[in-house]
């Protein structure tokens, strides 16, 4: 995705060393849409999608952040779709923010923000997209792209596209509607799933993959739609499945690991890529 990245204000890194968070983000979501219509919502026009041309956007907020803490990333997009990628490879934080849509001409949108606060001692990257239709005209959707060296949870509601999130590690809270749109919500974590996860699509399936010696409690189940669980040649124990549900216990109980959908299929991997 050609995207135009957000970047810091003060060209913050955020050298993080990942680790397992518990539970998810806790966003106050009035305080920080406040703070978008006072300032955070930049409308810088750009040319065709093709060009190249990239206008940078600005990550407001906690300049005292350091890599002594792992980054949370907080994501709620109205209508549109979300890529998030953690490498190590990646040697700083970047956000982009697309809008698409029956026009070849693309601008830097108006109706998107991002911020790095402190939440309960840690960092938390939050990213908010209002819906382009309410903006700037019909047929339009909004497109977020994060990359991250690390991340240490995430917590993501979109509606009208696709998800996908690779190299993810910590607590997993996920909602997703595609809206009629192509695409489901794809989650592939880098290190073993220790933590919560709860992936919930209204629309679109979900492929989920951990890594071997994940552990968790698996609750899973489809209104229309089939399962398919691969656990490799983890210890599973009280299995019971079907094609529309699945539970079971993979290595060790504790953290529960939950994945429904209304409409599409699920398949979770143990120890596949």
């Amino acid at each position: 995705m050609n995207s135009t990245p957000i970047q810091h204000t003060n060209t913050l890194h955020i050298n993080q060393t990942a680790t397992h968070a518990s539970g998810s983000c806790k966003p106050q979501w009035i305080a920080f849409v406040g703070l978008l219509m006072l300032g955070l919502m930049l409308h810088t026009s750009m040319g065709c999608m093709n060009t190249g041309k990239r206008d940078v956007m600005v990550i407001t907020g906690a300049t005292e952040i350091t890599g002594s803490t792992p980054l949370a990333i907080d994501i709620s997009n109205e209508h549109g779709s979300v890529v998030v990628e953690v490498s190590p490879s990646f040697k700083e934080l970047a956000v982009w923010a697309r809008a698409s849509g029956d026009t070849t001409q693309a601008r830097i949108p108006a109706f998107a923000g991002a911020e790095l606060v402190m939440d309960e001692g840690r960092p938390v990257l939050r990213i908010v997209g209002a819906n382009p239709n309410a903006v700037d005209g019909v047929g339009k959707y909004l497109q977020i792209r994060v990359q991250s060296p690390a991340c240490a949870g995430i917590r993501i509601r979109n509606d009208g596209g696709p998800v996908r999130v690779t190299g993810i590690s910590g607590a997993i809270d996920i909602e997703n509607s595609t809206n009629g749109m192509s695409g489901g919500t794809t989650v592939i974590a880098a290190k073993p799933v220790v933590d919560p996860v709860r992936i919930v699509t209204r629309g679109g399936g979900i492929d989920f993959r951990m890594p071997a010696d994940s552990r968790g409690t698996v609750s899973a189940g489809v209104h229309k739609g089939k399962i398919r669980g691969d656990v490799g040649e983890s210890k599973a124990s009280s299995i019971r499945a079907s094609d529309r549900s699945w539970s079971g216990v993979i290595n060790a109980p504790g953290n529960s690991i939950e994945l429904r959908s209304d409409t599409g299929d699920i398949l979770f991997m143990y120890g596949r890529k």
